[in-house]
């Protein structure tokens, strides 16, 4: 713990991956505002950035780095311990989230120097922008991003929309111009727990602490520098959305969004419509969309403090106005909107319901059409079997017409053979009449001759002792 006399030790926690394009810059900058130590936990960085880290410690900045794997499958709370085991160890008493595309401006030129008679300073953050001719610019995006959202179009409306998963959205401006949450610095005696990115932080005592700005911190975003990297976040945050399907749709809603475009080149054109051509950069500044503010970049080549203080806290002062107001006519239209909602939401049901009852219908019109089908193919089947016995039929009739002449035939033949038969029947009748005379007249005959033989051989025996006698 420090005396009265000794400035506050300020601890930088950070969560970042691939960001080797900025990090250096990023760390060199908060190390002017004074952070005395920084807790970077590095999950899978696969494009240098790790190689970055080892220097700058080997130089000398005050760096601790916890490395995971980009996979590796730890729940957030756990990384937050991580961090602030490493933060109490150092005996910080300031801490802040930062991450590796924000950039803190303070009117103070240091973190310790801030109005710390509040636990808990907020700054509004702001996405920066660029002019198209600075795409593929070798400078960092703090010197090529000078123009921020003056006044942001509040994000309720189209996170709503996506949060429904709603695809046909038509953007008025590029989805990066909506308002973002505010980040806040804290004293870490008073924290009980930390809200997500740092946007707030929960006291001991269960209450959320995120005060209003006081106009002495900002924070410029710079997530829009290549197309490499910034396809290389779409892809990184949908790995996490297959994973974890029933995640809350409104976490990272706009990378989701950019995430579920599905059309070719649309993710690159959404990308490019973040940087104006001159002529769209010119009516946007006109309608006072944007404003040039490059704070930023004359911290980066001068340091920070270097600006009027005074008039420094005016614009930050003149941004908070702004906010303020935005988030007034929000809340507004969100109220007059409330009714239209409901009777939207009414509506979605009854469009719901008739959903369900259409779908009813439509599976009843597909079981009668299965049904349909099916007596088709059965009617095809007996339409075939009818058909075959029909070829049967046919074949059975001609068969019957060849045996109906063969049996004409027979019975003529068979007529024939009874007539012959008749014919003969009264051939050998008479025949048989002819035979019996025949019969009776050779029985007189045979009698006859009988009669004969009896008369001749009666001579021939009273000879027979005679002619015994002389032989």
């Amino acid at each position: 713990m420090t005396t009265e006399s000794e400035p506050r030790r300020v601890a930088a926690i950070m969560m970042i991956r691939d960001e080797c394009d900025i990090i250096e810059a990023n760390i060199r900058h908060h190390a002017r505002l004074g952070v005395d130590h920084f807790v970077i936990l590095d999950h899978g960085s696969a494009d240098g950035t790790a190689d970055i880290l080892r220097a700058l410690t080997t130089e000398g900045l005050p760096l601790t780095v916890l490395t995971y794997a980009r996979d590796a499958e730890i729940e957030l709370s756990q990384w937050y311990a991580a961090l602030f085991a490493r933060v109490r160890e150092l005996g910080a008493e300031i801490v802040v989230q930062i991450d590796g595309d924000e950039f803190w401006h303070l009117t103070t030129g240091s973190f310790a120097k801030l109005d710390w008679s509040a636990p808990v300073i907020t700054a509004p953050r702001f996405n920066m922008f660029a002019p198209r001719a600075a795409v593929g610019s070798p400078d960092g995006a703090p010197m090529t991003h000078i123009y921020r959202n003056r006044r942001p179009f509040h994000p309720e409306d189209y996170r709503s929309r996506v949060t429904r998963g709603d695809r046909d959205i038509a953007f008025d401006y590029p989805i990066h111009m909506v308002r973002i949450e505010p980040k806040v610095v804290f004293l870490l005696e008073e924290m009980g727990e930390i809200m997500m990115a740092g946007h707030g932080i929960i006291s001991h005592a269960g209450e959320m602490l995120q005060p209003k700005p006081d106009g002495s911190a900002v924070i410029f975003h710079y997530p829009l520098r290549s197309f490499e990297q910034f396809a290389k976040k779409v892809a990184a945050f949908g790995t996490v959305f297959e994973k974890h399907p029933h995640l809350d749709r409104g976490i990272s809603w706009q990378t989701r969004y950019l995430w579920e475009l599905d059309e070719p080149g649309a993710l690159e054109r959404a990308f490019l419509r973040c940087f104006p051509d001159e002529a769209e950069l010119r009516h946007w500044i006109d309608t006072g969309v944007l404003v040039r503010d490059t704070r930023m970049a004359r911290d980066l080549t001068d340091g920070p403090g270097t600006l009027d203080a005074e008039l420094d806290h005016l614009a930050i002062t003149a941004d908070r106005v702004i906010m303020d107001l935005i988030e007034d006519l929000s809340v507004e239209q969100r109220a007059a909107a409330a009714g239209i909602t409901a009777e939207r939401n009414h509506a979605l049901d009854e469009r719901a319901s008739w959903t369900a009852e259409r779908n009813g219908l439509v599976g009843a019109l597909d079981l009668a059409a299965q049904e349909r089908d099916l007596a088709v193919a059965e009617k095809s089947q007996l339409g075939a079997e009818i058909a075959q016995v029909a070829s049967g039929r046919d074949a059975a009739v001609a068969q019957q017409r060849r045996l109906t002449e063969e049996l004409a035939r027979l019975s003529e033949e068979r007529d024939f053979l009874a007539a012959e038969t008749d014919r003969l029947a009264t051939e050998l009748a008479n025949v048989s009449g002819a035979h019996g005379g025949l019969v009776a007249h050779c029985a007189v005959l045979s009698e006859e001759l009988n009669q004969i033989r009896s008369q001749r051989a009666r001579p021939w025996v009273s000879r027979l002792p005679a002619w015994m006698r002389r032989h």
